[in-house]
């Protein structure tokens, strides 16, 4: 067998881009031949952009092709894909849910998987001799600035220390490692995510994680409106707490149900105080604290989600076409 993979760049600081990287290292490990936007026996469209062109121009097989996770789920002005392929692999469950609801290659007549790919575990492994003299790890990509002050102000006064920021869409892979190798956890307070890479590599640092899941994304693709998704995608409990915006938003489903677009987010960032269950955040996080050791979030990265796990999962979805 012989992958036909069809991309635009290669990166390890942008999601679409270390898509490219670590499918191919995971095929590496897996033995599987493939070519870099050449027709093989199966291909996949893994971004948009100039690539398009390319994978167009070698006539691939509609029912030996995918097309996802990074092309944009409306196609755009690119139709001519909707028009032509029938299996397209999304990100995650609410990513697929987004493609089947929503997109133009929805109506039944399309084939969505969804697809994580695999975590460079041997990279994020964490440092032994670590000296964790900070308490958290805040992850915050692309959230409000008031949001992100009162967190830090939030955990500061349970006397939680913070070793550094990760905020918006970039990030720099030797840092994250540093930065996690001082850290005993991570609060995860991102907005949504298709897969979640950063969160993702920071379980396999193995710091547990207190994550504040948000359950919506705005104005995706052309539907110009606000779906349900999640700012963490995958996870499990031994990996540490997840609570969902229904369980410490005040009113949350219904503040969600009112609002249409165009707008702005259901919660007003600058009061927090007010939009917020304060007293339910701080007993789950207490209870967070007092389990600590009992987390095994690098565990759950190795059993699922390794490069070559990775690999595997896309090799059985083509197996399944």
């Amino acid at each position: 067998m012989k992958i036909g993979i069809f991309y635009e760049n290669e990166s390890t600081t942008w999601g679409p881009g270390k898509v490219a990287v670590n499918l191919k290292r995971g095929l590496e490990e897996l033995g599987i031949e493939y070519e870099n936007n050449e027709k093989g026996d199966y291909n996949i469209l893994l971004h948009g952009g100039s690539c398009v062109g390319i994978f167009l121009e070698k006539k691939l097989d509609p029912k030996k092709t995918l097309i996802g996770p990074c092309v944009e789920a409306f196609m755009g002005d690119n139709t001519i894909l909707s028009e032509n392929y029938e299996n397209y692999v999304a990100a995650s469950p609410w990513h697929k849910d987004l493609y089947e609801n929503y997109s133009k290659i929805s109506k039944g007549e399309k084939t969505v998987f969804y697809w994580p790919c695999g975590i460079d575990t041997e990279f994020y492994k964490p440092f032994e001799k670590a000296n964790k003299y900070h308490d958290y790890l805040l992850y915050d990509k692309n959230s409000h600035a008031n949001y992100h002050y009162w967190l830090r102000d939030f955990f500061n006064d349970k006397g939680q220390n913070m070793s550094y920021a990760l905020g918006n869409t970039n990030y720099e892979n030797i840092g994250l490692k540093a930065y996690s190798d001082c850290s005993k956890y991570c609060i995860s307070a991102n907005a949504s995510e298709t897969q979640g890479f950063g969160i993702m590599e920071i379980m396999s640092m193995n710091l547990p994680i207190f994550c504040l899941d948000k359950n919506y994304h705005w104005s995706y693709g052309l539907i110009a409106s606000k779906v349900e998704s999640s700012s963490c995608p995958y996870f499990s409990e031994e990996c540490g707490i997840m609570l969902h915006m229904k369980d410490y938003v005040n009113d949350y489903q219904s503040k969600f149900d009112k609002i249409k677009p165009p707008c702005g987010d259901i919660i007003d960032y600058a009061k927090c105080n007010e939009e917020f269950k304060i007293n339910l955040l701080k007993e789950k996080f207490d209870l967070f604290l007092n389990n600590l050791e009992s987390y095994s979030p690098r565990q759950y990265i190795l059993d699922n989600h390794t490069l070559k796990r990775g690999a595997q999962k896309l090799i059985d979805i083509f197996e399944q076409m």
